[in-house]
């Protein structure tokens, strides 16, 4: 092969994080805030805010910005070969599940005890055993601590 076919850029991607910001994951809003103000001052990060795994708002340097994509897209389907790291539970799973075919997913669940699996939500397709990526029960802020550990 020559030697253009093997250059690889040096540019590195930022990460997406995205926020289930609806009201069954509101008893982590503060943690939530907590992360976004973290991921602000970091930088590097594409910030989403995103109801029931629907993409709704996207911070950049100039603050937030509506892009909902309708009740018809989660609107994932932007991402390809990015990582992504996304808290929420089942309701929208379906999102993560079909973004980790493409991209590296690492998801933060507060699900809690409502359903063992995700195909016990009637507004679910898929099950946890289709999800490609990683997959954290995280119910606090001190599993997030213990789990962020083990995230390399």
């Amino acid at each position: 092969r020559s030697l253009s076919q093997c250059r690889q850029s040096r540019e590195k991607d930022s990460v997406v994080l995205i926020l289930d910001t609806s009201g069954s994951c509101s008893h982590l809003s503060h943690f939530f805030s907590a992360i976004a103000d973290a991921a602000v001052q970091y930088g590097d990060v594409e910030l989403y805010t995103a109801p029931n795994a629907c993409l709704e708002s996207r911070r950049d340097k100039s603050g937030w910005k509506y892009i909902g994509e309708g009740r018809d897209s989660f609107g994932w389907e932007r991402f390809r070969n990015r990582t992504i790291i996304f808290f929420g539970d089942f309701d929208g799973g379906d999102a993560p599940v079909l973004a980790s075919r493409q991209n590296k997913v690492y998801w933060f669940s507060c699900e809690g005890g409502r359903y063992q699996d995700m195909d016990e939500h009637h507004w679910c397709l898929y099950t946890l055993s289709d999800f490609r990526g990683k997959y954290y029960n995280c119910e606090s802020e001190d599993d997030f601590l213990r789990l962020a550990k083990k995230v390399r």
